[in-house]
This record gives structure tokens, C-alpha cells and sequence, in this order.
């Protein structure tokens, strides 16, 4: 980048996703959603577990800004993150949402 315009040919990296809300969902699952990002083809999805994950740990993605995670540990505190991607990069990680996964399906 120079004198603020893009080079020709040079890959526009997509905006950080923004304003992550993580619902509990039964059988210790979350929905995770967040805004549209421009330039963003899908979106990939992450967790991690305070003191246990040294860094998050990748869930999925999704071509829309939602997605359902698979079932986590019960009753565990979890940090989650949204990246956006395109054909050629990734956003850096979204700031973390904390959020606790339910005890059990009729919690």
C-alpha cells in the first residue's frame, strides 16, 4: 500500500467480524452469530476453553454470518471468536465473547 491506494492486484483483506453474540443452545451447544463483514466469502468459527486451550481451537464455518456449534463440555466456560475469509486472506480474530455452555438438555 501506497500513499493510500490499494497496489493492483493486492488482496483486501476482509474486516474483523464485529458485535459476536454466543447463545447457549442444549446438549452444550452455541449458536454463534455476528455482523456481515465486507469482502468476506465464509466465515470460520472458534472456541477456547480458559486455562485448557492454549489457543483458540477451530469449530467450523459457515458461508453465512451463524453457526451451531457441536457439542462442547457441559457446564464449561468458553471464550468465542469469528474470523472472516476470502479467496486470498483472513481477518485477525474478533475480540472474545465469554459465554458458559448448559449444564444439561433440561437446564
Amino acid at each position: 500500500r501506497q500513499l493510500g491506494f490499494n497496489l493492483p492486484g493486492a488482496v483486501t483483506v476482509p474486516a474483523v467480524p464485529e458485535n459476536v453474540v454466543v447463545t447457549p443452545w442444549t446438549l452444550a451447544r452455541f449458536q454463534i452469530s455476528c455482523d456481515a463483514s465486507p469482502n468476506t466469502t465464509y466465515y470460520r468459527f472458534y472456541y477456547q476453553r480458559p486455562i485448557v486451550d492454549p489457543v483458540p481451537v477451530y469449530a467450523g464455518y459457515a458461508a453465512d454470518p451463524l453457526f451451531v456449534t457441536e457439542s462442547l463440555t457441559a457446564g464449561q466456560e468458553y471464550l468465542v471468536y469469528v474470523s472472516a475469509v476470502n479467496d486470498g486472506a483472513e481477518s485477525e480474530l474478533s475480540a472474545p465473547v465469554s459465554a458458559k455452555t448448559q449444564q444439561s438438555a433440561a437446564a
